[in-house]
């Protein structure tokens, strides 16, 4: 059958299966994945959209039932260039974490406020209260909310935001070593990132704590900083960002010593083909370990601007400053940008030494608040989740679950999962299916016709009680 619909001022007509979700369609036909698969049974409101200006939960919507209607998805709410003000809010006050749920409660809040334009904190957690968030930012979605409704009713608050983020270009090539495995002399860093300077941090650099010292077997895994012409900063490190606000907490520390505007660092964080190797990407290392690795480099880079204004201009290092990329003197003359002093330059500077890192109470940058620097990506539904990723060919796959814990699978009849490009997968227990998209491979799934033997499940009043008298070995049982 076929469904005409609107989505986000764009006219579109898909041929489906009867059975064909909402949801599947945005993501996997029109490709706005903004919108999130969650628990898949309208629960969680992770896939929440609006349709007209009622909020729906896409997962469990037939496309069907949208026929000739308009469908608005967290890509769909800014105009213009202008956040919408929900977004707007949510950015302002940081109401997300790791920020998967966030584009539904976003299309959430916008629905409510059409029907309450002043919500009470009741009514904010009466209308809201199917929307879940795994990492508890809900205090501040309820300020979001209330600084929504001030925005709706005050548009000259309403700004053009830009998007706080510095996409880095694709820095991979088919065939080419990870710059971890090479040589120094062998990371073809420039050939990638253009001129300027590249400053490296090595594993074995000591970042002088008192804490790691007591540690002497342990190595962070390094990093690298580069400065271009253009005054974007590019740094790399094995660590990554789950939601804890490392990218942006370790970005101020760059851009602190490099003197140059947060939004000008992009980091590119746990890329296995040009991020240093990291042997752990806990969170809770990243801030003393990278950061001051981070710290070195940035301020080694400012050092070497300085030395080639110093040619330049010729003056003593103490007689200039440079921020937001220009290199001055004294009252402000002479004066000149890093855009001729790096270009043609592609020197590559090796960390030895402890650097002139900016001590903490001379800080202007590092350490304030600040908007998270992909924060614009998370509440407009640009960023990319893997679950959000394709590539060429990709294949995705469907495990069969058992109906309750502690369930036994008798036996599974496969016949009716034959479809075009679904293969099945059977290993004792294991049943799956290998299909070309996810709701193929969910479709495949449910065809399978099992049998299972289960056990008894305590109800919820009787949890409790059934937990205490089945202790695990050293496990609670006070």
């Amino acid at each position: 059958m076929n469904t005409r619909f609107t989505v986000n001022g764009q006219r579109h007509e898909l041929s489906h299966d009867p059975e064909h979700s909402l949801l599947s369609a945005l993501r996997e036909e029109l490709g706005l994945t903004g919108t999130k698969y969650g628990c898949g049974e309208g629960e969680c409101s992770a896939c929440t959209v609006l349709v007209g200006s009622r909020e729906v939960r896409s997962c469990v919507t037939p496309l069907s039932s949208v026929a000739d209607q308009q469908v608005t998805t967290v890509e769909g709410l800014a105009e213009e260039g202008y956040l919408h003000p929900v977004q707007q809010a949510f950015l302002e006050v940081g109401a997300f974490q790791c920020g998967y749920c966030t584009p539904g409660w976003i299309t959430g809040t916008a629905a409510l406020l059409q029907r309450f334009p002043h919500p009470s904190d009741a009514q904010i957690a009466t209308e809201l209260a199917g929307h879940a968030c795994r990492c508890c930012t809900y205090p501040r979605i309820l300020r979001a909310v209330h600084r929504a409704a001030e925005l709706l009713s005050n548009p000259e608050l309403v700004e053009d935001v830009a998007p706080l983020t510095n996409p880095v270009a694709e820095l991979w090539e088919e065939g080419q070593i990870p710059w971890d495995l090479a040589l120094e002399d062998e990371r073809d860093f420039f050939s990638f990132l253009g001129d300027g300077i590249v400053c490296l941090v090595p594993p074995e650099y000591d970042i002088g704590r008192a804490e790691l010292a007591t540690k002497p077997n342990r190595r962070v895994g390094g990093t690298w900083v580069h400065g271009s012409p253009d005054g974007r900063v590019t740094a790399f490190t094995g660590k990554v960002e789950i939601g804890q606000g490392t990218r942006t907490a370790l970005a101020l520390l760059v851009a602190e010593e490099l003197r140059v505007a947060p939004t000008s660092v992009a980091m590119v964080m746990g890329d296995t083909a040009v991020s240093p190797y990291d042997a752990g990407t806990s969170g809770s290392r990243s801030m003393i370990e990278i950061g001051e690795c981070l710290r070195a480099a940035g301020a080694a880079a400012r050092e070497a601007i300085l030395g080639l204004a110093c040619e330049h201009l010729e003056l003593a290092p103490a007689e200039l400053t440079t921020s937001d990329g220009w290199v001055t003197g004294r009252n402000t003359e002479p004066r000149i940008g890093w855009g001729e002093l790096l270009k043609g330059v592609r020197r590559l500077v090796r960390v030895d030494e402890a650097a002139p890192i900016t001590h903490a109470t001379d800080w202007s940058t590092a350490g304030k608040a600040t908007l998270a620097l992909n924060g614009a990506d998370i509440v407009t539904g640009r960023k990319r989740y893997p679950y959000d990723l394709v590539r060429p060919d990709m294949v995705h796959g469907q495990v069969l679950r058992p109906p309750s814990f502690g369930a036994t699978l008798i036996d599974a009849n496969l016949d009716e999962t034959q479809a075009d490009g679904v293969t099945l997968v059977r290993d004792g227990e294991l049943v799956g299916v290998v299909a070309p998209s996810p709701s193929e491979a969910r479709a495949a799934v449910a065809a399978i016709k099992a049998e299972w033997e289960t056990v008894d499940q305590p109800g919820e009043s009787d949890l409790e009680a059934h937990l205490r008298a089945h202790p695990i070995p050293d496990g609670w049982q006070n």
